[in-house]
């Protein structure tokens, strides 16, 4: 782990590879990052896969809609690179021999049972992070978790859970607390000091993400670290690398 600031890569490791690719993955180990992010659908067959859009003529060479395709008809669609869409399985196989842990944004509205059942079965909930910018989704897992694991939130079959904002987050101290959160991620635009020193009076932690259609500078980056954020979710992650690695 990194000692100024956790690096996640930004869908898998941002723009130095086609984005939520096995490849893309593949860089995340080669680089050492703490934790990859990456988008979750489910198939209508109960498949968890990474994609970033529901419509899959945006990132592939197909058209329809994840929710309404088999998970064989979307393990036969293409990404830019001529690869396949990944399985959520096949990417927690690749990373649980490493010490890379998953940041898992939840887009489809059915995905927490199953997203759940293989983290448990590949007992790998201990190093992941699960979001949502539907932030009733973290709601359902924290009363999944309650259900099937009372013991403690630091139970090691609990994955934390983080709402998502791509707004300002108003009131997020209420809004975490009540949905049973640990952290809040947060788009740049909306990161000041304010917000991180409240957070981590509460006891959350922070993580700044950025647009994937925003590539952020090295003074964005170093002015996030300044700022005290535990992570950032960056496109550019062998730039905060050098950056850590300076300081």
């Amino acid at each position: 782990m990194s000692k100024v600031v956790q690096i996640v890569g930004h869908r898998g490791s941002g723009y130095e590879t086609i984005p939520n690719s096995m490849i893309s993955f593949y860089r995340a180990v080669e680089l050492c990052l703490d934790y990859v992010e990456f988008d979750v659908w489910l198939t209508s067959d109960g498949v968890p896969v990474i994609i970033h859009d529901n419509d899959v003529s945006v990132t592939t060479n197909g058209t329809g809609y994840i929710e309404q395709m088999t998970f064989y008809d979307v393990s036969n669609l293409k990404l830019r690179d001529d690869s396949h869409v990944p399985s959520l399985e096949k990417i927690i196989k690749l990373l649980k021999p490493t010490n890379v842990g998953l940041h898992i944004e939840l887009k489809g509205l059915n995905t927490v049972k199953f997203v759940l059942k293989l983290l448990l079965d590949h007992n790998i909930t201990n190093r992941v992070i699960i979001s949502s910018f539907h932030h009733k989704l973290i709601k359902e897992i924290n009363s999944f978790r309650t259900r099937e694991s009372p013991r403690s939130r630091a139970d090691r079959r609990s994955p934390r859970t983080a709402l998502s904002y791509t707004e300002a987050p108003g009131d997020f101290v209420h809004t975490i607390k009540e949905y049973g959160a640990v952290q809040i991620d947060v788009c740049n635009e909306y990161l000041n000091e304010q917000l991180v020193n409240t957070a981590h009076k509460n006891g959350f932690t922070v993580m700044c993400w950025y647009n994937y259609t925003y590539s952020e500078t090295k003074d964005d980056l170093e002015y996030a670290i300044s700022l005290g954020v535990d992570a950032i979710c960056t496109n550019h992650p062998k730039l905060l690398l050098d950056i850590i690695n300076c300081h």
